[in-house]
């Protein structure tokens, strides 16, 4: 079967009670690596959190998820667990 990779941007908010907790928005889908990369690094300024990240794979089973950019440290910087 054909690899296929997918390019996400995930945004985060704070939680709107004033709680240190962020709340993950829905996912965008982005056509390349670059254009994930220039729209995470766009919203940084606007959003509690950005990332960017890269999964590659088969439609059956993807891999682990590549980071590509963020707004914020991550536990990691190449790769992270969902």
């Amino acid at each position: 079967m054909a690899t296929i990779t997918y390019y996400v941007v995930l945004t985060f908010v704070r939680n709107e009670e004033g709680e240190e907790e962020l709340i993950a928005e829905p996912p965008t889908q982005m056509p390349s690596a670059s254009a994930a990369t220039s729209r995470a690094r766009s919203l940084a300024g606007s959003k509690a959190g950005v990332i960017a990240f890269a999964r590659s794979g088969d439609p059956e089973s993807v891999n682990s998820p590549m980071l590509l950019c963020c707004s914020r440290p991550v536990r990691s910087p190449r790769t992270f667990s969902m």
